[in-house]
């Protein structure tokens, strides 16, 4: 079984994250991955940073759950 960790430079593009995660998925298939991991909060951009937190509203976090 061939198990991978995906790292993914993320931002609050819910979109954006999104294909980026999608393009993992596929690059993973074409290695042979069966399990693949990404980080906590890939799709909605987590970061530490106070500003993104400010314009953080939990519609954003639901579009990133649908």
């Amino acid at each position: 079984m061939k198990i991978a960790a995906y790292q993914l430079l993320t931002g609050p593009d819910v979109q954006l994250n999104l294909e980026q995660v999608i393009l993992g998925i596929e690059k993973a298939v074409d290695l042979g991955v069966q399990i693949l991991a990404f980080p906590e909060g890939c799709l909605f951009g987590y970061c530490c940073s106070q500003d993104y937190w400010d314009q953080m509203h939990p519609s954003i976090f639901k579009e990133a759950e649908d």
